[in-house]
């Protein structure tokens, strides 16, 4: 979720990155269905794709993912919290994709080519696009 995200760039000092989460919101993340018919005790939840995200975006939350779930299971000095444990969400070939929807001001690799090329120009002009790309490095983290 948003709020988990936001956790794991403060937690692990990588404050840099609350400019990113300052641009964007819940609204602004991909989604996640129920994986299959059958329910799974803790359940499994596949990923909906939000195409206007560019892959490395998508790699870059997904990694803030893991890195809560691991946080979650194992807290340092202390005991894992009581109830459910985030959500399991993952990518299947059969995801589906979703338009999304898209905050304007980020950097330009941050939204997906293709969904650009698709847009009118008045509507990729309202997107505000920095003419510079992010830097979705986790120094520390995951070297």
């Amino acid at each position: 979720s948003y709020r988990d995200r936001r956790f794991v760039i403060i937690y692990y000092g990588q404050t840099r990155h609350k400019a990113l989460f300052e641009r964007m919101s819940a609204v602004n993340m991909s989604e996640d269905e129920t994986d299959g018919e059958s329910v799974e005790h803790p359940p499994v939840y596949r990923i909906v794709i939000a195409e206007w995200q560019s892959e490395e975006l998508r790699q870059f939350l997904w990694t803030l993912d893991a890195l809560y779930r691991e946080y979650w299971a194992k807290p340092p000095g202390t005991r894992r919290k009581a109830g459910n444990p985030p959500r399991t969400r993952i990518l299947r070939n059969e995801s589906r994709v979703v338009p999304g929807t898209a905050p304007a001001g980020l950097w330009a690799n941050c939204y997906n080519q293709e969904w650009l090329a698709k847009l009118r120009p008045w509507e990729r002009e309202a997107l505000d696009i920095q003419n510079s790309n992010y830097d979705f490095s986790l120094a520390g983290i995951t070297d």
